[in-house]
């Protein structure tokens, strides 16, 4: 499954890697924890290091993710691991510049001015069609700055980390390197094309993935009618419509839109995306991994439906305000919870399939 050790004769260059990543982060915590960010809905809105959905938790697991596939793949051969030294150099300092570019970027940002630039980018591509959600949306607290200077600056640089890290391993690793690193690579991607997504359509626009929240909905709308809760669900199918479920608590009325990053849409692509890369990886037939991973996405299926029906059951019990905190903070952490004890239960089978197969190997040949 993982690759041969022994070919990697320094290491120090993907350490170097890792070490420009962290101290990106550790000056992009800095910075958002003191509110001293150049993008003021971001310094408005918490510290985004604790938010899973359009926060900034995911670059933290994305780290993670990438140092411990380095552990398990320490013997990944370099690029060009024979050619002159001039040329092995320039490879060096091309890897390097391509790992510092999230640095370079944050401080870009935030010392040099070039966050005005962004915010121009975001204006010339979106600026005219979030003007007119808003418009539309008059009760919409949200204001055409949170977009420009909020969750579009946000969405940007989660692309900027999985660019250059894809960059940075591709020239020094080559396709190996894509591989070796695959799954940290598709997390910190994937999550920067879905924010992005999301931010550039906003309030469920982009219809084919708006189209999947009603059996969702349903769904999530059943189980919270099964619990005994008393609940409806409406749904009226018109452009940028969401299935609106509703709660009575104590007599009062309490409902919500259920668009598709709240149904977990994105979760189904990111297990899509990771489980093909990890299952590539795997010896074992084809049948197995089909198996895995239809469970899997069924499982995922019904784990979306359960953070919609806990968000409506803590608006329930405890308000909107918790419910707020829930969808922006936790409501991600179901779906990364499942996904790692997934990923483990099937490393835990494998094993013990593996030591079975042996024992049976053992015992023909103790039998002749």
């Amino acid at each position: 499954m993982w690759l041969s050790r022994g070919g990697l004769k320094k290491p120090s260059l993907i350490v170097c890697v890792i070490a420009l990543v962290l101290v990106a982060l550790a000056l992009l915590m800095v910075l958002d924890f003191f509110n001293l960010e150049s993008y003021e809905p971001l310094n408005n809105g918490g510290f985004y290091f604790d938010y899973s959905w359009k926060g900034r938790m995911f670059l933290l697991l994305f780290v993670a993710i990438f140092i411990l596939e380095y552990i398990t793949n320490r013997g990944i051969q370099k690029v060009g691991s024979t050619e002159s030294k001039r040329r092995y150099f320039l490879r060096t300092f091309i890897v390097l510049f391509c790992a510092s570019i999230p640095l370079i970027w944050i401080i870009s940002e935030n010392f040099l001015g070039f966050s005005d630039v962004v915010v121009a980018a975001g204006d010339g591509l979106r600026g005219d069609y979030w003007r007119e959600v808003l418009a539309n949306n008059p009760n919409d607290p949200n204001s055409v700055n949170n977009f420009l200077a909020g969750d579009w600056p946000l969405s940007v640089q989660y692309i900027i980390f999985a660019l250059s890290m894809l960059s940075a391993l591709f020239f020094g690793y080559g396709q190996k390197g894509l591989k070796a690193f695959s799954v940290s690579l598709a997390l910190v991607g994937g999550i920067g094309f879905v924010f992005l997504i999301d931010t550039l359509f906003p309030y469920g626009a982009l219809e084919p993935l708006q189209m999947m929240t009603l059996p969702t909905g349903a769904c999530a709308a059943g189980m919270l009618d099964f619990l005994g809760f008393k609940v409806t669900l409406t749904y009226t199918p018109t452009f940028q419509s969401s299935p609106v479920i509703t709660v009575f608590p104590d007599g009062s009325v309490s409902s919500a839109n259920i668009n598709w990053p709240c149904a977990g849409i994105h979760s189904l692509f990111l297990f899509t995306l990771i489980m093909i890369l990890l299952l590539r990886k795997c010896d074992m037939s084809l049948f197995r991994k089909t198996v895995y991973f239809i469970f899997g996405f069924v499982v995922t299926y019904f784990v979306n439906v359960l953070r919609i029906v806990f968000y409506f059951m803590i608006l329930y019990f405890d308000g909107r305000e918790a419910a707020i905190v829930y969808h922006s903070d936790y409501g991600e952490l179901l779906f990364i919870g499942w996904m790692g004890l997934y990923i483990l239960l099937i490393a835990f089978i494998e094993k013990f399939s593996l030591k079975e197969k042996i024992e049976q190997k053992l015992h023909h040949i103790k039998c002749f």
